[in-house]
């Protein structure tokens, strides 16, 4: 993958989601005057910005400047705003000044997109860390049932606390340590089931409609794997969860190529790439995932365009291609977004895969970092603005509109997923497109008996249901499925 650009730093790391290093800051020179009610207040001297590594920032350095009385007088609010908070709120946060100061920048950026936003000293390191999401539980992901309230374990993780005690998907939680969730919101109840190592958590659930003796499970630090991978009879299958550990385009190949092997004499037939509810990561590792399948020089994969519609980075493929044209399905729904939306519609516009499932999130546009500590030494947050919109090949872009499968699965319900198009304050599409222009060809119905209980394991979604999708993939690459019929659409009529 060859990557161009007309404005790009050695530092500048842009992600799809906001991880990463970019841009510049504010600073302020402490020599300047103060400034008097009566006058505008003088530019300070500029700065000259230092980076992490030491060496002087190439870009130019931004300082605080006040044109008029007005704009010092709303700069000035914000130190007004947190001492009348402090002398006079009764709420023992007031006397946090760092807490007031984050919610004071956060607040200003939130009025931008809803993905700008203040970032943690410790949010910061873990994004930068580029090492695997570890999270201290019981390695188990969870949602909430809308008929009943309570909590169906949705997958186990490999290894885990939750697997050693002998939970399994499917499987419904009603209390925890004696607490029901049945009106707890699923944040609070999964703060119940998570806690420091070493300690136990009690869950009482039911398998299958009958009631289990109640489990003791031992909280452990779990390390969030980024690619899961099997063989579905000749088809192998990767999953992808996150774009945000360094390597990840060289655990896909390695993925697939480890699938090849184990396969023996009988050869692999079809992949599969399941970006089903990854939610992004990195725009780079985007490109290079996609570059793995394409081999089409001179094109871009995506680019970045800035302020005016500007290119500013651009993302080209480069030949290769590790599966070597043989048939491949991305999986895709509501939940995939950013960096899994370009690699889904990257591929969908070189004609190199078959999307199946429902349409994406809907994120086209791009965060970049601004680390706090680069310009104020000893500061280890920082903030994520949005920066630039990004392209696909064809040039579409799927802010707002995401991306239309080619094989549209019926009776998915995803009644729960937001959509970008329904957050408040979002950005508006560059194209002025309102819906996908690219619609499904074909639709799939999976049959009413096909259960996961005859089909297998794999094919366990959720509490009861079937894997529809996977299903209806394997039906495309295999052709033998009973279960499954792709119809395709009707041409609209003229």
């Amino acid at each position: 993958m060859r990557l161009t650009s007309k404005n790009l730093s050695a530092l500048f790391l842009t992600t799809a989601i906001g991880m990463g290093l970019g841009g510049c800051a504010t600073t302020n020179d402490n020599n300047a005057d103060a400034p008097k009610p009566s006058e505008p207040v003088k530019t300070p001297v500029q700065a000259t910005p230092v980076s992490p590594e030491g060496n002087p920032d190439p870009r130019p350095g931004y300082v605080v400047r006040f044109n008029d009385r007005e704009e010092f007088e709303r700069f000035s609010m914000i130190g007004l705003t947190r001492a009348l908070i402090q002398d006079n709120s009764v709420m023992p946060q007031a006397q946090d000044r760092d807490k007031l100061m984050q919610g004071a920048i956060d607040g200003m950026l939130k009025t931008l997109t809803p993905h700008d936003a203040y970032i943690t000293a410790e949010d910061m390191n873990d994004r930068m860390s580029g090492k695997p999401e570890t999270l201290t539980g019981i390695g188990a992901t969870l949602e909430k049932m809308d008929d009943t309230g309570l909590i169906v374990v949705q997958g186990v993780l490999d290894g885990g606390p939750a697997q050693k005690a002998g939970v399994y998907a499917g499987d419904i939680i009603s209390h925890v340590n004696g607490q029901s969730v049945k009106d707890l919101p699923i944040d609070k109840a999964v703060g119940l089931i998570r806690g420091e190592k070493g300690t136990t958590v009690t869950l009482t659930f039911e398998r299958d409609g009958k009631a289990q003796p109640p489990l003791k499970i031992v909280r452990d630090v779990v390390v969030v794997k980024a690619v899961d991978a099997k063989l579905l009879d000749d088809v192998a299958y990767v999953r992808l969860s996150t774009f945000m550990e360094g390597d990840v385009h060289t655990q896909v190949a390695d993925a697939f190529k480890k699938l090849e092997e184990k396969s023996g004499s009988k050869p692999v037939n079809g992949y599969i790439l399941d970006l089903r509810y990854n939610g992004g990561g990195r725009l780079d590792m985007a490109a290079e995932i996609t570059d793995l399948f394409v081999g089409q020089q001179n094109r871009p994969i995506v680019d970045m365009r800035g302020a005016n519609g500007v290119v500013t980075h651009e993302w080209a493929a480069v030949p290769g291609d590790i599966l070597n044209g043989k048939k491949l399905v991305v999986l895709i729904n509501g939940g995939s977004a950013s960096a899994s939306e370009i690699v889904a519609g990257a591929l969908q516009d070189f004609n190199r895969a078959t999307l199946i499932g429902t349409p994406s999130f809907g994120k086209g546009s791009v965060q970049s970092v601004f680390p706090f500590g680069r310009y104020i030494p000893g500061r280890e947050d920082g903030m994520k603005v949005t920066s630039a919109l990004y392209h696909l090949p064809t040039g579409r872009s799927i802010q707002n509109v995401g991306i239309t499968p080619d094989i549209l699965v019926n009776g998915v319900d995803e009644k729960n997923i937001e959509h970008e198009r329904d957050l408040g304050n979002n950005v508006d599409n560059p194209n002025g497109d309102t819906v996908q222009k690219r619609t499904e060809t074909h639709t799939c119905t999976v049959k009413d008996d096909a259960t996961w209980k005859k089909l297998g394991r794999d094919y366990r979604w959720g509490r009861d249901d079937v894997d529809r999708a996977l299903l209806c993939a394997m039906k495309h690459l295999k052709g033998t499925s009973g279960n499954a019929t792709i119809t395709p659409v009707a041409a609209p009529k003229p």
